[in-house]
């Protein structure tokens, strides 16, 4: 066989035809031997001149050459890579990453046996529909997907796969604007271990998020400040303790001394811990939702504290640039986000036009005239 030509073959016994030709593949001749999928010579004789054309213009241009192996890439492999190149980098949000793309995700049980050359749009959107059927939210499906295709762009960018599918449209999300009332988070630091309440205090203070303050260390905290070294957004923090902050930190001082069962004393290393240990996120969970429904708030996650935050702030005069330093937002449009705005607040809002405009009038309102 010339390497510029190609042959077909069959193995003995077999009715599918076999191509046989030459391509360049990182700067050397490499032979591959692959199904024509037809039982038909002229139509395998077709195709392998098709792949022997494909291969002498990417001879030329240098462009890579489809194999048999970017072919047999299935998604599990492109999973396994993906999060092993987080772990390597210690990239921030691995963990969660591990959760919806790991061994058990509903992801991998559904797509992971699929060749990736056979991953089309249809099949996405089957799989978004299977999710959507078992009431799962539409961010959590974006999610899948988001983390899917970003694994195929690696095996992509590592030369395992030629070229991505379709992906379908991302689906549209509910934006939450549930928060707490003051009431609730009372209620709700009732009913809860010290360390859970005092969590929530400190994000309906501050807006903090609740892995930032998991992670909280008293190495952290001096006299008159608090300082976060890192954040999810990549950027630490500094605010200083004041205000409702005082007595907060004040009560989590006293209860940093812990004494052991042997009758010895130790010095927690986290601001909140369980006994001098800190917090594991199967204690978190447990606790989050014992002290939920013992408030009767089960619909309420503890990120609501983090948009009460961000509206007690605003609401109390100081400005969006300071409360995004209080509460770690990077962008004004994320913050905006979190500025719920209550029907009381428009209530109000008409309160004080009216009150305007009788003023104006020296107490006597006039009706505006219908429109003719």
């Amino acid at each position: 066989m010339k390497r510029g030509e190609g042959r077909i073959y069959r193995y003995s016994g077999k009715r599918v035809w076999m191509l046989d030709y030459y391509a360049v593949i990182g700067g050397k001749f490499v032979r591959l031997r692959e199904s024509a999928e037809t039982e038909d010579e002229g139509l395998a004789r077709r195709r392998l001149r098709e792949k022997v054309a494909r291969a002498r213009v990417a001879r030329t241009t240098g462009e890579t050459v489809e194999t048999p192996a970017h072919r047999r890439l299935t998604v599990t492999e492109a999973l396994d890579d993906y999060l092993r190149d987080l772990r390597l980098r210690e990239t921030k949000g691995a963990a969660g990453e591990e959760y919806r793309l790991g061994e058990e995700s509903p992801l991998r049980l559904a797509l992971g046996h699929v060749h990736v050359a056979a991953l089309t749009r249809e099949v996405l959107v089957r799989y978004a529909e299977d999710r959507r059927a078992k009431e799962k939210a539409n961010a959590t499906i974006n999610r899948d997907l988001q983390g899917l295709r970003a694994a195929l762009r690696l095996a992509q960018r590592a030369g395992r796969l030629m070229r991505l599918p379709a992906f379908p449209e991302k689906l549209r999300e509910r934006v939450r604007t549930d928060f707490f009332t003051e009431e609730e988070v009372g209620r709700l630091c009732a009913v809860a271990p010290w360390w859970f309440a005092e969590m929530v205090r400190f994000a309906y203070a501050t807006g903090w998020r609740r892995g930032e303050l998991l992670a909280l260390r008293w190495a952290w905290i001096d006299a008159d400040e608090i300082r976060l070294p890192d954040s999810k957004n990549d950027e630490g923090r500094v605010i200083p303790i004041a205000g409702e902050l005082v007595d907060l930190v004040a009560r989590l001082r006293a209860r940093r001394t812990v004494e052991r069962a042997d009758g010895s004393v130790a010095l927690a290393e986290r601001v909140f811990h369980a006994e001098g240990e800190p917090i594991t996120k199967k204690r978190y969970t447990l606790a989050l939702n014992a002290a939920r429904k013992a408030a009767r708030l089960e619909g309420r996650r503890f990120h609501d504290l983090r948009r009460c935050g961000a509206r007690r702030l605003i609401a109390a005069g100081v400005s969006q640039a300071v409360a995004m330093k209080i509460t770690g937002h990077k962008t004004p449009s994320m913050f905006r986000r979190y500025q719920i705005i209550e029907t009381a607040d428009v209530a109000r809002a008409l309160e004080q036009v009216a009150g305007h405009r009788e003023r104006e009038t020296g107490g006597k309102l006039k009706a505006l005239p219908p429109r003719s």
